[in-house]
């Protein structure tokens, strides 16, 4: 059920009911002035980096618009679409809608769909689950998320709440207020694995992979420059996530439970990290308290709404509603290609390049060769001209 991508709009309704709240609030949105396909065109010029203009109907999608930047997010990002609306029921199609994606870690409010938004413009555009929920490869490279979700319930299910390490973890770079206040309220604490990582001597640095985070019993969360993509793999623990406020939202952010009882499913310090020290010493001393807040951690994300299955019915969710909001049915732009063959495209684009950089040097090597078998030749020819020339004068 968790890897199922083809469940019906009914059984995602009713697997998933608490999902689509960041869907509605954009339907309230958009409803007041709808999306025009010059809208969306001109969104997409507006954005620089990552960004796909996509064309979606029935269960497939087009591309008619492609840049590069943060271009392995943006391949997770499409190839996540893909298992979408590929796998939807065979008698359940998706409507003709025009879009544009980026993966840029600032998202914005307006027509385009970010994977993020600042918590004050929650609800003025569709957001998009981030390409993490496909793969994450390049400027990290944590792998594919069904690859990384295995590995991390491998480890926690073989330890008991009491086999994991009775201390907070945390690795990363402290160029934030919030991740300088983690680094210093943490040091030196008995309770505490918590480190700046050095990015100019690696060799000391105590980085630990995703899945080896379920090992530890407490984990910390802290956005950087806007949000962190480290929130979801954490959520896949049965850990503790504590977190200071956070100011961006994704899709699946309205889960988030901080308010103490049966259902609390994480920890949210309202002033920052000032609080740090008395929150790990109250959840160390009521560890059955720890344990229901990592136990329902764990039944909310790992097991229900960040599973493939969730991500996938998110996605057909969004795109139905996007489509009720469109003041017209837009049209497949005649430069568009499928995405099947844009991914053949994009997979050799680089063997392309050595091929025109060979056809380049070739040229260049015979133009090279040409004049150097031409030279003498030329200067026979001039030379036997200037003879010529004194011989008439001669004459």
């Amino acid at each position: 059920m968790q890897d199922d991508l083809s469940m019906s709009r009914q059984a995602c309704q009713l697997q998933f009911p608490l999902l689509y709240s960041e869907i509605q609030l954009a339907r309230e949105h958009f409803a007041r002035e709808p999306i025009t396909d010059a809208a969306v065109q001109a969104s997409y010029a507006a954005i620089s980096g990552g960004k796909a203009r996509v064309h979606v109907q029935g269960h497939s999608f087009a591309i008619s618009g492609f840049h590069a930047g943060w271009r392995q997010r943006m391949y997770s990002l499409l190839a996540s679409l893909h298992e979408a609306v590929s796998n939807a029921p065979d008698d359940e199609p998706l409507p003709a809608i025009a879009m544009t994606l980026h993966a840029n870690d600032n998202g914005a409010a307006g027509v385009a769909w970010p994977v993020v938004l600042p918590v004050q413009d929650r609800g003025k555009a569709f957001l998009a689950p981030d390409f993490g929920f496909h793969s994450w490869h390049g400027d990290v490279d944590h792998g594919l998320w069904t690859s990384f979700r295995s590995s991390a319930k491998q480890i926690d299910d073989g330890l008991t709440w009491r086999a994991k390490i009775p201390k907070l973890f945390w690795r990363g770079d402290d160029f934030t207020p919030a991740r300088k206040q983690l680094v210093e309220q943490a040091r030196g604490r008995e309770w505490s694995d918590v480190e700046s990582l050095l990015w100019a001597e690696p060799s000391r640095n105590k980085a630990i992979s995703m899945p080896d985070h379920c090992r530890y019993a407490f984990l910390a969360q802290t956005e950087g420059a806007s949000y962190s993509g480290r929130l979801k793999y954490i959520l896949n623990c049965r850990s503790v996530v504590i977190s200071h406020p956070l100011h961006y939202q994704q899709h699946f952010h309205s889960l988030l439970n901080a308010t103490q009882g049966p259902e609390q499913n994480i920890v949210i310090l309202p002033h920052s990290f000032d609080d740090l020290s008395v929150t790990m010493q109250t959840l160390l001393a009521d560890s059955s308290r720890a344990e229901a807040i990592a136990n329902q951690s764990a039944l909310v994300f790992r097991d229900q709404y960040l599973t493939p299955a969730a991500t996938a019915c998110y996605w057909r969710e969004a795109l139905r509603v996007y489509a009720t909001v469109q003041a017209a049915t837009p049209r497949r732009s005649w430069l568009s290609v499928d995405y099947a063959t844009f991914v053949r495209i994009t997979s050799y684009w680089h063997l392309g390049l050595v091929c025109i950089a060979l056809l380049l040097l070739s040229a260049i090597l015979l133009a090279y060769k040409y004049r150097l078998e031409l030279l003498p030749r030329m200067r026979f020819s001039n030379r036997k001209r200037a003879y010529d020339a004194v011989k008439t004068t001669a004459d």
